[in-house]
């Protein structure tokens, strides 16, 4: 019977070391052009987007506006139609906390269960 037990055990113990040797090879094999923290911009990727925001800003510094177009009549007879938004009642100071009967008062819901 200890014989047995002992067979066993040591069953046991060559699996463990096959599965951990099998889940290092696969480790140590897998494909590392993922890791995007071992990756790096080469010199003339971020050349290439220095020399477009340059030539961006470049443009926008040359960029006349002009005011003249608030004086415009056309401009004076613009109406606004937003609306005014009436002020709402603020709602559980915290939101993420247990729902209680005093909560449940203040918003107006309704506790009843119809059984």
């Amino acid at each position: 019977m200890k014989e047995n037990a002992n067979s066993r055990n040591l069953i046991i113990v060559i699996a463990i070391i096959v599965a951990i040797g099998i889940a290092g090879y696969f480790y140590a094999s897998r494909d590392r052009s993922s890791d995007t923290l071992l990756t790096s911009e080469s010199a003339s990727e971020s050349a290439s987007v220095d020399t477009d925001l340059l030539a961006a800003l470049r443009a926008l510094k040359k960029l006349k506006l002009d005011g003249g177009i608030f004086t415009d009549p056309a401009w004076a007879t613009l109406k606004d139609f937003g609306k005014v938004l009436a002020p709402q009642p603020a709602g559980r100071a915290n939101p993420f906390s247990a729902i209680s009967a005093a909560d449940s008062a203040f918003s107006g819901a309704s506790t009843t269960s119809s059984r």
